[in-house]
């Protein structure tokens, strides 16, 4: 059962929260290429050149397929 918002008709009701993003995540990797997929809808970045850390790897780019308004992080 969600929780009443007691603030909602006062000046410090909360804004709307955004949908979150579609992420795709590392599929393959090797030595200096990874490959991205997207498990929602099917979509694959290709090779592409390792340049950030295993950290932001695992976390994965915004799908372009699902979230139109975001750009990769390539």
């Amino acid at each position: 059962m969600p929780k009443p918002d007691l603030f909602a008709d006062t000046e410090h009701a909360r804004p709307p929260r955004k949908k979150p993003r579609v992420m795709a995540h590392v599929s393959v990797a090797a030595i200096d290429v990874i490959e991205f997929e997207c498990l929602q809808c099917g979509w694959s970045s290709g090779w592409l050149e390792f340049d950030m850390t295993i950290t932001e790897a695992k976390r994965g780019i915004p799908c372009p397929n699902c979230n139109p308004q975001s750009t990769p992080q390539e």
